[in-house]
C-alpha cells in the first residue's frame, strides 16, 4: 500500500494510529515533531503525511508551510492534519496547505478513508 509519515508527539496516539495504519497494509514512518519529520524525509519519501497541529520544536502548521514552499520536493505530497483544536485551526491549516483536516479524537476508519481518498487524488494527478 502506501508509505505514510505519521507526525505525532503523543506516544499513545502515535502507537494506536501506527497499529491502525499498519493493519490496513500501510508502511508507517513515525516522528515526534516537525523537525524529526523533516529529518526522516531527507532519507524517505512518504506517499502521505499525517501530522498533528500542535507539537514541540516544530508544529504541524509550520511543517505544512515548509513542505508547501515552492522549492520543496514535497509540495505535492498529500497532507492530512489532525488537531484537537479543530474549530480554531482548521482554516489556518488549509490555508497553510493541508489537504484535509480532521478533529482529534477521530475514528480510525475516518482516517483510513481520508488516506485512501488522498492517495487516489494524488494518483490521478500524476497520471494526467
Amino acid at each position: 500500500m502506501a508509505k505514510i509519515l505519521l507526525v505525532e508527539d503523543h506516544a499513545e496516539t502515535q502507537d494506536s494510529l501506527t497499529v491502525c495504519l499498519e493493519l490496513a497494509g500501510h508502511n508507517v514512518l513515525a516522528a515526534k515533531n516537525g523537525l524529526e519529520a523533516l529529518t526522516a524525509m531527507s532519507e524517505e519519501t512518504p506517499d502521505v503525511i499525517i501530522t498533528d497541529a500542535i507539537m514541540p520544536e516544530l508544529g504541524g502548521l509550520d511543517l505544512v508551510r515548509a513542505l508547501r514552499a515552492p522549492q520543496s520536493r514535497f509540495r505535492l505530497t498529500p497532507i492530512l492534519m489532525l488537531t484537537g483544536y479543530y474549530s480554531e485551526l482548521a482554516r489556518e491549516a488549509l490555508r497553510a496547505g493541508a489537504d484535509k483536516v480532521l478533529p482529534k479524537p477521530t475514528d480510525p476508519q475516518a482516517i483510513l478513508a481520508t488516506v485512501k481518498v488522498l492517495l487516489e487524488l494524488c494518483d490521478r494527478q500524476y497520471r494526467v
